[in-house]
């Protein structure tokens, strides 16, 4: 927490983190809860589907396009758990990164994590004609349909999938909700979906995104540093529905950051899974 934290208001120090610890733990307990609780199936009812496209985007990045033999009802910001042939009974969480498609089509972008025997076994070795084994949908990422607030999503790496899903779907109501998306990374080759929410957010005037790299700017609107200290510098988010999605430790340090900064901890939402 301290590199996701170091920066925020020039200072870090213990009494800083305490609070940020003790903040956090008012919100960690219930989703866990909830996590365990929709994964103690160890073999989900299943749909299969067909590899009909695997680009490799680094040494460690992939960007899968799986058709379904039938379309896996799911909704935007929901993940899908997965199982495949490389890691045969290893079921893994996916998030889609398009809103649901009238084709069924589903596109995952995949990180090989340290540690990551399915995540790597994607990147690595996944190849077209490959069958995978799909879960029901599942999770908690998403908009609360009785609320008008403003929302605020933060989103790094590939957790930008979930993101751009929501804001596709977003896009495709009467009324969409003003929303900010900060997406981070360490490196430019992190934002996998900026473009394409660059791209919606020139069509559509009710959606901001901003990219944060750490250690090397995209360009010159890039904003430096890590996600929370971006976040906290991009004004008052108290009055937002919130959504996070990435990794344990960002989402940790974000939801942390954001609560001792007077966002109320009912309006932040995350799925807190790993890979």
């Amino acid at each position: 927490m301290r590199r996701y934290g170091a920066g925020v208001d020039g200072a870090w120090d213990d009494a800083t983190e305490h609070a940020w610890v003790r903040a956090f733990s008012l919100a960690v307990g219930p989703l866990e809860q909830a996590v365990r609780a929709a994964g103690a199936d160890a073999t989900p009812a299943v749909a299969e589907g067909t590899v009909v496209g695997h680009r490799r985007l680094g040494w460690d990045l992939a960007v899968v396009h799986v058709r379904p033999d039938t379309p896996v009802p799911h909704r935007a910001g929901q993940y899908l758990t997965v199982e495949v042939p490389q890691r045969p009974r290893m079921w893994r969480p996916l998030s889609p990164a398009t809103a649901p498609r009238p084709d069924g089509l589903l596109e995952f972008h995949v990180r090989g994590v340290e540690r990551g025997w399915v995540s790597r076994a994607i990147v690595a070795h996944a190849a077209t004609g490959d069958r995978w084994r799909l879960g029901p949908a599942r999770g908690r990422l998403g908009l609360d349909p009785r609320s008008e607030r403003e929302v605020l999503a933060v989103a790094g790496g590939t957790g930008g999938a979930p993101v751009l899903a929501l804001c596709e779907d977003m896009a495709r109501r009467a009324r969409p909700r003003p929303c900010t998306v900060f997406l981070g990374g360490r490196v430019p080759e992190d934002l996998t979906v900026l473009d394409r929410l660059r791209a919606l957010a020139d069509e559509h005037p009710w959606l901001a995104v901003a990219a944060v790299c750490e250690d090397d700017p995209l360009d010159e609107s890039t904003l430096p540093g890590t996600l929370p200290e971006a976040v906290l510098r991009g004004g008052d988010w108290s009055s937002h529905d919130v959504l996070l999605s990435g990794s344990p430790a960002m989402i940790r340090a974000t939801a942390a950051a954001l609560l001792v900064d007077g966002v109320p901890l009912d309006r932040i939402t995350y799925d807190p899974f790993t890979d």
